[in-house]
């Protein structure tokens, strides 16, 4: 009996090896998977002719007046009426329309380079705290995967994916960069999306134990502000600062959206990442005083309070929840590197089966995110129903106010108005 016995646990052994070696095998695979589907999927979309939602149609309407030299903040008339966002990415895409034409593919293009962007940045941050590529790849294949639970939001000509990567590389630029090259990219990231001062703010706090470089950067900072909103002003008569901090006030709470966001759209998204991020800190803990500890908290409270204030107001989306999203990747694959480093130093007898536990739930936690580009890429039917549409529109005389997709109007050769 004592022979049989001790010639199981060898064969155990050499079980729960060849499953950590197969599973760290297939996380690696499937992680590289998500972000090849991601690019194959964004590729297929980019060059669809019309809008996949309504504001998209809209933005690239004010891209249109841009590139045809009308201002995008201005009064608003029967007309047209600017969006409550910051200029960067509208700029961006009006120069990229100069050379491949007016078009969604110009603003879908930005989208998609944000997005690779975001990822490379999430690889950065992950790599720079743990010096561990597979754990940098399986936390950019997370948010690569969050493709599906964000409906298609990452390659959607809007400005959110090009202020997902600003803001990342304003995060990594803040904890390894020189502190005014990190400011220029949170002025850059402001500009895209003027929700981001508090965050900005509160990210450079956390440098609170270098004191000279944490008040350059806030006194750069709000200098910076304050004098890109004074010139923006002039320049537009003063309805930029209307439409960016005044329009907005206007929104109103949702209390449901606020009572669900942890439960409904983090945890019940990301649910198993969260577990892998706790069992570290339980398993791990850091150390609560350390200069790297204290950034990661102030930013993690910074990223998932911001987001929720902005869930729980009317007029948000998924896509308010893309910064949480890619900050929970960049905090997994940290706390996987550091859990899986403490079961590897640890002699207990289960350590082998503990790590076959950590890559299972890693894996299952992104195959749960698997989608079909399909249900992403307009069919040809829905292609040929839109032409028509199209058609109808062009054939219609006279003035025509087409509601909430003003471009439609433009590529029927009628007058555009006021979304």
């Amino acid at each position: 009996m004592s022979n049989q016995a001790g010639s199981t646990h060898p064969r155990q052994q050499e079980a729960l090896a060849a499953a950590e070696k197969w599973l760290r095998r297939a996380l690696g695979i499937v992680s590289a998977g998500f972000i090849l589907l991601f690019l194959y999927t964004a590729l297929r979309r980019m060059h669809y002719p019309f809008s996949f939602d309504q504001v998209e149609g809209g933005i690239i309407t004010s891209i249109w007046r841009i590139v045809h030299g009308d201002p995008l903040y201005t009064r608003p008339t029967p007309d047209f009426v600017p969006y409550l966002y910051a200029p960067l990415y509208f700029y961006l895409a009006a120069a990229l329309s100069k050379v491949i034409g007016v078009g969604y593919a110009s603003m879908r293009l930005i989208s998609i380079l944000g997005t690779l962007g975001s990822l490379g940045v999430i690889y950065a941050l992950i790599h720079g705290e743990t010096r561990s590529r597979f754990a940098g790849l399986a936390g950019a294949g997370l948010y690569a995967a969050c493709y599906h639970p964000l409906e298609g939001w990452f390659d959607v000509g809007r400005v959110d994916s090009l202020f997902v990567f600003l803001l990342l590389l304003a995060i990594y630029c803040t904890r390894r960069a020189p502190i005014l090259l990190a400011v220029l990219v949170w002025l850059l990231a402001f500009q895209a999306k003027q929700t981001i001062l508090p965050m900005a703010v509160l990210v450079l706090c956390a440098e609170w134990q270098r004191p000279r470089r944490m008040v350059i950067g806030l006194i750069s900072l709000l200098a910076g502000i304050a004098a890109s909103v004074l010139l923006m002003n002039h320049l537009t008569g003063g309805w930029y600062s209307y439409y960016l901090f005044g329009a907005a006030k206007g929104l109103w709470w949702v209390m449901r959206a606020a009572v669900f966001y942890i439960p409904v759209d983090l945890l019940g998204t990301l649910g198993i990442a969260f577990l892998i991020v706790l069992a570290s800190l339980l398993c791990k803990p850091p150390a609560l005083r350390g200069r790297s500890t204290q950034f990661y908290l102030v930013v993690s409270f910074a990223i998932y309070a911001s987001t929720w204030y902005l869930r729980a107001h009317a007029g948000s989306a998924v896509n308010t929840l893309m910064p949480a999203y890619a900050w929970t990747a960049v905090l997994v694959g940290i706390a996987y590197h550091r859990l899986s480093s403490w079961l590897n130093s640890r002699a207990f007898p289960k350590t082998q089966l503990c790590q076959v536990l950590l890559l299972s739930a890693a894996v299952v936690q992104i195959l749960g995110l698997i989608y079909h580009p399909g249900r992403y890429v307009p069919s040809a039917a829905t292609r040929d129903a839109r032409q028509r549409f199209e058609q109808q529109l062009s054939a219609l005389p006279g003035d025509v106010y087409v509601i909430e997709h003003t471009y439609d109007a433009i590529l029927a050769g009628k007058k555009p108005h006021a979304t």
